[in-house]
């Protein structure tokens, strides 16, 4: 199943894949000690908040990606 901006960051992080394509544009994100509050938040609801500074193309284009490499699984 493709991930799509109402998927949760506990699904982006149960993929090892998912974790790679995040750690590559965001280093440090997924192992950040705060991680476990946002773990129901959806992707989308992170995507907007400022501190990362991420606009929608932005943000799409990381979900293409994410699910172009997980689709390759």
């Amino acid at each position: 199943m493709p991930f799509t901006e109402n998927s949760k960051v506990r699904d982006v992080l149960a993929n090892k894949k998912a974790v790679e394509l995040m750690e590559k544009h965001f280093p440090g994100a997924t192992k950040h000690p705060l991680i476990g509050i946002f773990k129901n938040r959806t992707l989308k609801s992170i995507s907007e908040m400022p501190q990362l500074n991420m606009d929608k193309a932005t943000f799409d284009k990381l979900l293409r990606e994410i699910n172009a490499r997980v689709g390759d699984s």
